[in-house]
């Protein structure tokens, strides 16, 4: 399992989460596929953002067995709100 989060500007929001992301161990397969595309999820997301406008994001996901078929569950959250605006 693995989680982010960041709350602030837009830009400082990216590189936090930037910076988690680089700091966690790589998956395999395609929960490192998953992991990949949530990070350039987010990353486009916030770059669409008003460079004012306060964010929070969470992001977290998981892949597990299934028991007693033995399938593989993956599970994958990604939560943006906004939160303030701070005057220009």
């Amino acid at each position: 399992m693995w989680i982010v989060t960041a709350t602030g500007k837009p830009a400082d929001v990216r590189a936090s989460i930037s910076k988690q992301f680089a700091a966690q161990t790589p998956a395999t397969g395609a929960q490192e596929t998953v992991r990949q595309s949530c990070i350039t999820f987010i990353d486009g997301i916030l770059a669409l953002q008003n460079s004012v406008q306060v964010v929070t994001v969470t992001a977290k996901g998981a892949q597990g067995i299934s028991h007693p078929d033995g399938g593989v569950q993956n599970q994958l959250t990604i939560t943006i709100q906004h939160q303030a605006t701070f005057p220009t």
